[in-house]
């Protein structure tokens, strides 16, 4: 027998064995993702890893981007935005909407890879392509601001229609606010506010807290107190920190409800936990003055320095004056005078403010040393380059 004769009579059997062998290799790769899946979903990264390393060396897409989510978020490994963009990339390529996301995401951010919002629209467009309601919200919002494409107000509006009527909340709302708005269409308050209620009755905590400002100000929707406070309850509910600030002053002022300053507190607390400056300082004022609670100098004046760091010039006068007396805090007029010089300097203060901080500020001059008042402008520089030049 020939040697060509011996090799074509092989070629059949090569070709069974290579199907065979794909095919036991697609079954393994199948095989191996419900555990991987349950192994993420119970926070066992360890066996989440075990799972996914064969099956991203097989170039399973849904692996990669699996492993990609880890990497990103650094879940039972080291963060590592590039190579989790390197996985979305491959997976993405393989046509994974979900990793075409991603992959969008971290180039329009400019994570772990160099921004690029063109690149990004690239692949939010090959997502949207497949009906991903993601990747269309993604896409609508590049086409709004006009990022990484032309601007295209009816395009966006468009594209947020598609997520919205597949339950997309986000989408639900932008298109609400585009409608209500008139941007990229008629404007139609009442068709606007059917899709910020689908978003808000879906959980977007914005748009809920987007109705109680409606019904509060009687703008696009009835002035309705009571819905108001509905809205914004749910908002606070879901973390909405504008909410817990709006609840506190509503609860704190009683125009809306009978007034209840221990529920104000407790909301401005919230928001001041959430980062929220005003509400910081008005929990300060209320328990520097027993305002409706009992009297909480130190606390107060904690609150008072945190609102001071994000720059609102009344916390700085009000520290001034509580140093000044003793009131939470050692007697320092130096510090005092700190204070009064950075109340002055804040960019939030009224010009009704700085007069005021200004005159208390001459009054305490006249009583201290040339040292005295250089040192306490030595520390007032020194305390916003520190706090206020980031």
């Amino acid at each position: 027998m020939t040697p060509g004769k011996r090799i074509g009579a092989g070629w059949p059997w090569c070709a069974a064995s290579l199907v065979f062998t794909l095919c036991l290799t697609s079954s393994a790769v199948r095989a191996g993702m419900p555990e991987a899946q349950s192994a993420l979903m119970a926070g066992d990264f360890s066996r989440a890893l075990r799972e996914l390393d064969p099956l991203v060396a097989a170039g399973e897409p849904v692996a990669q981007r699996l492993l990609g989510d880890m990497f990103y978020a650094g879940r039972g490994v080291e963060r590592d935005p590039a190579r989790a963009f390197s996985l979305f990339s491959s997976a993405a390529q393989k046509g994974d909407a979900d990793a075409q996301n991603s992959a969008g995401h971290m180039l329009n951010m400019g994570e772990g890879v160099a921004k690029d919002a063109a690149a990004a629209a690239r692949w939010f467009d090959r997502a949207a392509a497949q009906r991903s309601a993601r990747g269309q919200y993604n896409l609508a919002t590049l086409y709004r601001a006009g990022n990484g494409v032309a601007r295209d107000a009816r395009k966006a509006l468009e594209l947020y229609e598609a997520a919205a009527q597949q339950g997309y909340p986000a989408a639900q709302y932008f298109l609400a606010v585009m409608t209500i708005a008139g941007e990229g269409r008629e404007a139609n308050e009442k068709l606007g506010l059917y899709w910020l209620r689908a978003a808000a009755q879906a959980g977007d905590a914005l748009a809920a807290y987007t109705l109680g400002e409606l019904h509060s100000a009687g703008a696009g929707a009835e002035r309705d107190p009571q819905k108001a406070l509905h809205w914004y309850k749910i908002a606070a509910d879901r973390g909405n920190v504008e909410a817990y600030y709006r609840l506190g002053s509503i609860h704190h002022l009683g125009k809306e409800v009978p007034r209840d300053a221990g529920l104000a507190l407790r909301n401005y607390m919230e928001a001041s936990r959430r980062g929220h400056a005003a509400a910081t300082l008005n929990a300060a004022i209320m328990l520097d003055e027993g305002d409706g609670v009992p009297q909480d100098p130190g606390l107060s004046m904690r609150l008072y320095i945190r609102a001071a760091e994000a720059g609102l010039g009344q916390a700085c006068n009000n520290l001034g004056a509580n140093v000044l007396a003793g009131k939470g805090a050692k007697e320092d007029p130096i510090e005092a005078l700190m204070w009064l010089e950075l109340a002055i300097q804040a960019q939030t203060a009224s010009p009704q403010l700085r007069d005021v901080s200004r005159a208390n500020r001459d009054r305490m001059v006249r009583n201290l040393s040339e040292s005295q008042v250089t040192e306490a402008q030595q520390r007032s520089r020194a305390w916003a380059a520190q706090h206020w030049s980031r």
